[in-house]
């Protein structure tokens, strides 16, 4: 067994810990209290799934959490294959296995499937790493988290979405719309910029500079913004946490992270 893969976890764990410091460590060693709590319950599931085989096929499908397009995509990608017969019948057992990053989003996935309660989420977590690491596990991989929300076999063209909002749901949205500025009628476009702010608040102690180059400068954008509000249109920029102010005068554009007016 090559010590590679170990050589390069520990050495993963102490730049972790050298960014991210006391919290790291206080996270780190929580993970590892829950992981320890866990086991033996993980260990029963995943025996369980195992000797049901051939009975019915029992499926982890661990779920993005902590980035709100993977949130969405991945299991919107894996549920519209599945309705189309892409994917074996069994069972599917859902779990986030990241604390999910919105709320709202959360809440309409578990209006759509069942998904493990959040509070023993460590359970299906630790039993689906298991699963992936022995013999004859493949069978049981819903492969949810890897399939990167991209739809390469052009399901959701052919399904409906399964993320629904309620009616309640939509006039609060539309409140939302108004008390940023939109009239009701009014046309807007949404754009959103990516740079470090997000992912350096939700995991300070990650490196993520590998990613630096999906980055980009905001102020590009706003030349589109100005020709799409000369034509009459809004513009909202989106975000949750973002690394600058977006810079224009313009009262047809709107800085939504920045609005004081940002809801899940």
């Amino acid at each position: 067994m090559s010590v590679a893969p170990v050589r390069t976890f520990f050495s993963n764990q102490i730049r972790s810990l050298r960014m991210g410091g006391s919290r790291a460590f206080r996270r780190k060693l929580a993970k590892a209290a829950w992981t320890l709590l866990a086991l033996p319950f993980s260990l029963i599931l995943l025996a369980v799934v195992r000797l049901l085989k051939p009975l019915t096929p029992i499926r982890f499908c661990a779920m993005w959490g902590d980035r709100i397009g993977h949130m969405v995509a991945n299991t919107e990608v894996y549920l519209s294959e599945r309705d189309l017969g892409r994917h074996p019948d069994g069972v599917d057992l859902f779990f986030f296995a990241s604390r999910p990053c919105n709320r709202q989003i959360e809440r309409m996935w578990r209006r759509a499937i069942w998904v493990w309660p959040n509070w023993c989420r460590f359970i299906p977590m630790l039993a689906w790493a298991l699963n992936k690491r022995l013999p004859g596990g493949e069978p049981h991989d819903g492969g949810v988290w890897e399939n990167s929300g991209c739809d390469r076999t052009l399901a959701l063209a052919e399904t409906s979405p399964h993320l629904i909002f309620t009616d309640e749901e939509i006039e609060r949205g539309k409140e939302l719309v108004r008390a940023l500025g939109i009239p009701d009628g009014a046309e807007f476009v949404c754009f959103h910029v990516r740079d470090h702010a997000y992912l350096g608040a939700v995991n300070p102690d990650v490196d993520y500079r590998c990613y630096d180059y999906r980055h980009a400068p905001l102020e590009d954008h706003i030349p589109a913004a100005e020709a799409l509000t000369a034509r009459g249109l809004y513009v909202v920029r989106l975000g949750s946490v973002v690394e600058a102010p977006l810079q224009s005068a313009n009262p047809l554009i709107i800085d939504y992270p920045r609005s004081g007016l940002r809801s899940e």
